[in-house]
């Protein structure tokens, strides 16, 4: 996150705000989501525990460059 200028209350805020504009994708038996606002993406998992979702792992994040922001 450091190297692409995010925070983690910008990757909190994306995941509180943003929406999930693909379906899910399966990637090595996890299925990973991509969650959007207009400026930032972030791609999370879940990492279940005995069938219950016990936690959420971002995967990556990035920010969208647009010119004349």
């Amino acid at each position: 996150m450091d190297n692409r200028d995010l925070t983690e209350p910008d990757i909190v805020n994306t995941l509180r705000c943003g929406r999930i504009n693909d379906e899910a994708e399966l990637v090595n038996f996890h299925w990973r989501y991509r969650i959007e606002t207009e400026r930032i993406a972030v791609i999370v998992t879940f990492e279940p525990d005995e069938g219950e979702i016990d936690e959420l792992i971002v995967i990556t994040a990035w920010r969208y460059w647009r010119r004349g922001i």
